[in-house]
C-alpha cells in the first residue's frame, strides 16, 4: 500500500535559518524554481499589525480557491508566519477568528491542485491550528537549544560541518574567534561563514588571522576587541578599535563601563591564579583548557561576586587568563582606579567623554610602551 502524499507541509521552530532553508527546499521540490512564475503563490506573513495578519490569512484562503490557468497545480507559500503564538498580532481576537477560518480550510482538505507550505517562528502546540496541522499535515520542527552552552556546542558543530564541506578546515583558536566575534545567531553565523569561505579561496587552512580580517564582530564583540588591546598592552590597537567604535556612535560611557568590567575580571582572574585556584591547560598545539580547582574558600568569595569568574566562556576565560598573568595585581588595582576616576570625569566635566578615553587609554599603556623601548636601549 502507498503513502498518501500531503498536500499540506508546516515548517516551524526558533531556528529561523533553518526553517528558511528548509521551507525553501520544500517549496522548490513542489514546484521548481523555473515553474515559480505561474504556479507559486507567497505570502509574506511576518506581521506586525492585526490587520496585516488577517490580510495575510484571507489572502492565503483565497489563493488556495483560485484555479491556475496555466498549470495544473498550484503551491500557496505562507511565509514565516508570526501570529500562531501569544505575539501581540497573534492574541488579538481578530486575528484567532482568521485563524479559525484557515484551519477549517485545512481540515476540510485541499483540491488537488493546490499545495500549502506554511513556514513560521514558535507555535502554541496547545492551538487547534496546530493540532489540524499535526493531524493532517508533514509537520517539521527546528528549534535552537535553550541553554546558552547547548547553543555555543550547536553553533560550533555546523560551522566546522559548513567549512568541513566547503573542503576548508579551522583550527581550534579560529573558530573561537569566529564564535566569539559572530555570537550565536544562526542566520549571521551562516552569513558570515559563507563570506569567509569565498575570502579563503584556494587556502584550504582557515586561521585566526582570516577570521579578523574579513568577519564582521558584533558591536559587543568590537568592546570585547578593545579590552583585548588593552590586556595585550597594543596601544597602537587599542587607540584603533576606539575610533573605530566612536565612529559607529557606540556609548562612550558604555565602552568604559565595559573596559572597567574587563579589567575587574583580569583582577579576579589574578587573584585566583595566585591563589591556585584556577588553571590554564595546553591540549594539543592550539586548545586551552580552563580548570577551577575544587576550594571551599574559592566558592564562598567568587560565589558572592556580581559575575563569578567560573561563568565565563573557557575561550574568553583562558585569554583573560593569559593577559591576566602579564599584570601584578598592583598594576591592575591601578588600572581600575584610572578607570573608575576617568568615568567619574565623564559625568562631572565638559571635557568631551571620547577624548578622556584616549587620554586613559594612553596614560595606561604609553607607560609600558616606554619601559620597553628604554629596555631596548639597554
Amino acid at each position: 500500500m502507498t503513502q498518501q502524499k500531503k498536500s499540506i507541509y508546516l515548517i516551524f521552530g526558533t531556528d529561523e535559518y533553518e526553517v528558511s532553508v528548509k521551507s525553501r527546499a520544500q517549496v522548490n521540490q513542489l514546484c521548481p524554481p523555473e515553474q515559480h512564475a505561474l504556479s507559486l503563490d507567497i505570502i509574506e506573513a511576518r506581521v506586525d499589525m492585526v490587520a496585516a495578519a488577517c490580510e495575510a490569512i484571507d489572502r492565503c484562503l483565497q489563493a488556495l480557491q483560485i484555479e491556475g490557468l496555466f498549470s495544473d497545480r498550484n503551491v500557496v507559500w505562507l511565509k514565516d508566519a508570526n501570529f500562531f503564538s501569544e505575539t501581540p498580532a497573534g492574541k488579538s481576537k481578530e486575528t484567532k477568528r482568521s485563524i479559525e477560518k484557515l484551519v477549517h480550510e485545512i481540515k476540510e482538505g485541499l483540491s488537488e491542485t493546490h499545495l500549502l507550505v506554511i513556514s513560521s517562528s514558535k507555535i502554541d502546540k496547545r492551538s487547534a491550528f496546530y493540532k489540524a496541522c499535526k493531524a493532517i499535515a508533514e509537520v517539521s520542527e527546528h528549534n535552537v537549544p535553550d541553554k546558552s552552552y547547548q547553543l555555543e556546542e550547536e553553533v560550533r558543530g555546523r560551522v566546522q560541518q559548513y567549512f568541513r564541506e566547503a573542503s576548508l578546515k579551522i583550527d581550534h583558536s579560529a573558530l573561537e574567534l569566529f564564535i566569539e566575534r559572530v555570537g550565536t545567531d544562526i542566520r549571521q553565523i551562516m552569513s558570515e561563514a559563507e563570506k569567509l569561505v569565498t575570502y579563503m579561496g584556494s587556502n584550504t587552512q582557515i586561521q585566526s588571522e582570516d577570521v579578523n580580517s574579513i568577519v564582521s564582530a558584533m558591536r559587543e564583540a568590537l568592546s570585547w576587541d578593545l579590552a583585548d588591546a588593552v590586556g595585550r598592552r597594543d596601544l597602537k590597537s587599542t587607540l584603533h578599535i576606539l575610533r573605530q567604535l566612536v565612529s559607529q556612535q557606540e556609548s562612550d560611557v558604555g565602552l568604559i563601563i565595559g573596559l572597567e568590567n574587563s579589567i575587574r575580571l583580569m583582577l579576579q582572574l589574578r587573584e585566583c591564579l595566585d591563589r591556585g585556584w584556577v588553571q590554564v591547560r595546553q591540549e594539543g598545539r592550539w586548545k586551552k583548557t580552563v580548570h577551577w580547582v575544587q576550594d571551599q574558600g574559592a566558592e564562598e568569595l567568587l560565589s558572592s561576586l556580581e559575575k563569578d569568574p567560573r561563568s565565563l566562556h573557557p575561550f574568553r576565560a583562558s585569554k583573560l587568563i593569559d593577559q591576566a598573568q602579564h599584570f601584578s595585581l598592583d598594576e591592575l588595582r591601578e588600572w581600575l582606579n584610572k578607570i573608575v576616576i576617568t568615568h567619574e570625569k565623564m559625568i562631572s566635566t565638559q571635557i568631551p567623554s571620547h577624548l578622556l578615553l584616549e587620554f586613559l587609554l594612553i596614560d595606561m599603556l604609553g607607560k609600558h610602551r616606554k619601559q620597553n623601548a628604554l629596555s631596548r636601549c639597554h
